[in-house]
């Protein structure tokens, strides 16, 4: 993740001044630098005025030609199950809507997967009730999360914005040991 990020500032570079040192004085204080960071570098020098405008599609939108997305190359999801499970953890495939393939997923679940990310803001209701039914068919935990980017969200986030029903926190602290009976 971190060469392809290195790789999309060496490119912004190349069609704007900015200094990929600069970039990362705007990643300051995170885990690692990501699109958002190029695109507060690009604001910062007056380039564009907001993060997730015409820019950003045109830099980071893979339909749009000349873009300079550029995406990982992840391990293979079976071996990341493989390993979480090895490690002790619960592994819980985030937003399985953006999968839109039910092959896959059927073969998650078939490898071992333990949940799927179901409540979220940025789900539709028929999304979701899709994903619970789904869940449910296939004895699977469901877990939420807000989606929450600090100051970079495309939108305004409030407390509550994420309801995670009780019984899905109960089932997530009791499963380890649910599945050692």
């Amino acid at each position: 993740r971190k060469k392809s990020t290195h790789i999309m500032m060496l490119k912004t570079a190349q069609r704007y001044p900015i200094a990929p040192e600069f970039v990362a004085k705007c990643a300051s204080g995170s885990t690692n630098i990501f699109k958002v960071h190029i695109m507060q570098a690009l604001i910062e020098n007056g380039f564009t005025d907001r993060i997730y405008g015409d820019l950003y599609k045109q830099l980071f939108s893979s339909d749009v030609e000349g873009n300079i997305n550029h995406v990982p190359d992840y391990e293979d999801v079976f071996e990341i199950l493989k390993q979480i499970h090895e490690a002790g953890g619960i592994a819980v495939l985030a937003n399985p809507q953006r999968c839109k393939n039910e092959k896959l997923l059927d073969e998650l679940v078939a490898a071992g997967l333990d949940g799927i990310e179901v409540y979220t803001p940025n789900m539709s209701a028929d999304q979701k009730a899709e994903l619970i039914k789904y869940a449910k068919a296939h004895k699977l935990l469901t877990t939420g999360g807000t989606n929450f980017k600090g100051l970079y969200n495309k939108h305004i986030l409030s407390v509550g914005d994420c309801d995670l029903p009780d019984e899905c926190v109960n089932e997530l602290l009791t499963y380890k040991s649910r599945q050692k009976k």
